[in-house]
């Protein structure tokens, strides 16, 4: 089992990847597992606080005060740039079947900070519409200059 990194040592913000995961089947997979009851050991109970890197997080929002906390990221203000939503139904084997009247949701907010839209951060929530199923967000950020990073921690830090 790989060794589980904390995003500023912080036990409840476990980074699920170091990188992006860009593929939509394969982001609605790892949501899915959580949801079933899969390894639970790298998803945050806590929004990711100023993170600086190109990071993936897996973010339990049963276990944030709001929803709205999602945004209380330590980063300057985000743009709401689009949004895509893709369903599902749950076929008979428990596997997720892309349908346009699917009861389960896989809703993508695309966002890009204000001063500097080449932070890009991308928030995919799985839900159903029964509510039964908690909702679980999956988040990252992309950073597409990476020189500018120190500039960023200097000025938000």
């Amino acid at each position: 089992m790989d060794d589980i990194v904390y995003l500023n040592d912080d036990p409840t913000t476990p980074i699920y990847q170091l990188s992006a995961i860009t593929e939509r089947h394969e982001q609605v997979e790892i949501l899915w597992i959580v949801i079933l009851g899969g390894n639970r050991d790298k998803v945050c109970s806590d929004v990711p606080y100023c993170c600086f890197s190109n990071s993936a997080f897996i973010i339990d929002v049963a276990r944030l005060k709001s929803v709205k906390d999602l945004a209380a990221d330590g980063l300057p203000t985000w743009l709401n740039r689009s949004n895509t939503v893709y369903r599902y139904v749950v076929s008979k084997n428990g596997y997720l079947k892309e349908c346009d009247t699917g009861s389960v949701e896989f809703r993508t907010t695309y966002y890009a900070q204000k001063s500097n839209t080449k932070i890009t951060r991308r928030i995919m929530r799985l839900t159903h519409s029964s509510g039964d199923m908690a909702m679980i967000c999956y988040t990252q950020r992309e950073i597409r200059d990476l020189k500018m990073i120190s500039n960023i921690k200097a000025i938000y830090l």
